[in-house]
């Protein structure tokens, strides 16, 4: 099978939007992409839909090989997210996918339990994921990381970085893609992107609650992450209750 663009999506947060970011950018350009993500829930976007995952057991990185093998010959575009943890299973959603084009969120202290309690176990652990001599684009702030920088020097790996300072995640992210898209020679608008993140059912919203607003927050599950997205809401510590 010939598919003109493999991207493949790592970083410690918002890999699953980035996903639908991309697929959207994709689709507005009249291709068929086919994209997976883990998220909330294990979820497939091709042009027929969106389709869930459905687990008999415990999820296992070998669903992606899997699923790889299920994607037709008519498909233009494949956009994965590396939904591995352990530093021994990272390489293999690139040894699988071959993409063309590797897209880093962001590098945050994450998963204590495998990679240990700070961000330079976390880079080698993403970094053990990215195949040699393939460009790779980095989300904003990325680019001061000096040891990250060596590292992908030494791996061959052409580098861009994503500019600007922005006030959500989700904008940062918005930011990454497009600049995704500028290096496959795509032109793509924060209009065309956004239009395709409204049924991303893990997406940090407000929702009205009685006399009160809730705000689903399950985007983040690290501390930078929910201490960045409450500060968004500008609500009262002390009126303010967490579930």
């Amino acid at each position: 099978m010939t598919v003109k663009y493999k991207v493949l999506v790592t970083g410690t947060r918002g890999k699953s939007s980035l996903v639908r970011m991309m697929t959207a950018g994709f689709r507005f350009a009249g291709m068929a992409c086919f994209s997976r993500m883990t998220g909330v829930i294990p979820t497939e976007l091709s042009p027929h839909g969106v389709r869930r995952i459905i687990r008999s057991r415990e999820g296992h990185i070998k669903e992606l090989q899997w699923w790889l093998s299920t994607v037709p010959p008519v498909a233009d575009a494949i956009v994965v997210e590396n939904s591995a943890v352990s530093e021994e299973f990272q390489p293999l959603a690139a040894r699988w996918l071959k993409p063309d084009l590797v897209v880093w969120t962001n590098l945050r202290e994450d998963h204590f339990e495998a990679w240990g309690p700070t961000k330079g176990g976390a880079r080698l652990a993403l970094f053990s994921g990215i195949p040699k001599k393939v460009a790779v684009v980095l989300g904003p702030g990325m680019d001061g990381d000096e040891r990250l920088l060596e590292l992908l020097k030494k791996n061959q790996n052409t580098i861009y970085f994503t500019q600007g300072d922005f006030c959500s995640f989700e904008d940062a992210n918005v930011a990454l893609a497009i600049q995704a898209f500028k290096i496959l020679g795509l032109n793509m608008t924060k209009d065309m992107i956004y239009a395709y993140l409204e049924d991303d059912p893990g997406r940090f919203k407000v929702l009205k609650a009685g006399r009160g607003a809730l705000a689903f927050a399950f985007a983040a599950n690290d501390l930078e992450s929910t201490v960045d997205l409450f500060a968004s809401l500008g609500w009262n510590k002390k009126e303010t209750s967490i579930l």
